[in-house]
C-alpha cells in the first residue's frame, strides 16, 4: 500500500471505532486498522493495541496488545512508549521487565508525556522498579508535568516543598502547589486543603 493508502485505512479505522459519520463498527475498525498496522502505520498500530487490550472489536489478547504497542513505540509514537512502559513495569501481556519498562518512561518522559514525568518522578522519589531514590531528580520530572498542569505531579511537588525533600522547604510554594492541584481535581490536594 501507498502512505496515503495506509492512512486512509488508519482513517477507516479511527471512523468506524468512533462511529463518526458512520454507525460503529469495532469489528470493521479492527481490520483497517491490522491493514495500516501490517502496513507500519504507528497511530494504527497504537490503536490496534487498544483494541486488542479492551477487547473493542476483537478478542482480548493483552500479548497482541503489547507486541503492537512496542511496534508504535519503536516508531517514536509518543502515547505508545507511555503504554508500552505502563505495560512493561505491570507485566501487562508479558513479563514484568522494569529496566526496558523505566526506560520506555523515561523516553516518554523526555519527550514531555505529562504522566510519563509524574511516575518517572514518583519512581524516582520511593526507589520503586529498580531505581535508587533521587529526590533531586523527581522534583525535575514532578516539575515538568506540573509545568503541563498534571494535578498529581503538583501534589507531589507540593509534599517535596512542604518536607523540603529534594528543594528548599518553602510552605507558601507547598500550599501554592497544593491549590493548583486541587483547582485540578486531584482528590487527595481538596482533602489535605480542608484539613489545613
Amino acid at each position: 500500500m501507498s502512505m496515503s493508502e495506509t492512512q486512509e485505512e488508519r482513517n477507516l479505522g479511527i471512523t468506524y471505532l468512533s462511529g463518526a459519520g458512520v454507525s460503529k463498527d469495532a469489528a470493521k475498525a479492527v481490520s483497517y486498522f491490522k491493514r495500516a498496522a501490517e502496513d507500519g502505520d504507528a497511530t494504527a498500530q497504537f490503536f490496534l493495541c487498544f483494541c486488542y487490550s479492551s477487547g473493542e472489536g476483537t478478542s482480548q489478547d493483552q500479548v497482541q496488545a503489547t507486541y503492537w504497542v512496542k511496534k508504535s513505540a519503536e516508531q517514536g509514537h509518543l502515547e505508545a512508549a507511555y503504554t508500552l512502559a505502563c505495560r512493561l513495569l505491570d507485566g501487562l501481556g508479558t513479563n514484568q521487565d522494569s529496566v526496558n519498562g523505566v526506560k520506555w518512561l523515561r523516553v516518554a518522559a523526555e519527550k514531555g508525556h505529562a504522566e510519563a514525568q509524574v511516575y518517572l518522578g514518583n519512581c524516582l522519589y520511593a526507589a520503586l522498579n529498580g531505581l535508587q531514590k533521587d529526590a533531586i531528580q523527581a522534583v525535575k520530572w514532578f516539575e515538568k508535568s506540573a509545568e503541563q498542569g498534571n494535578a498529581a505531579a503538583q501534589f507531589s511537588l507540593a509534599g517535596c516543598y512542604m518536607l523540603g525533600d529534594g528543594v528548599e522547604k518553602d510552605a507558601m510554594k507547598a500550599f501554592e502547589l497544593l491549590r493548583e492541584s486541587a483547582e485540578n481535581g486531584h482528590e487527595h490536594a481538596k482533602a489535605t486543603l480542608q484539613m489545613l
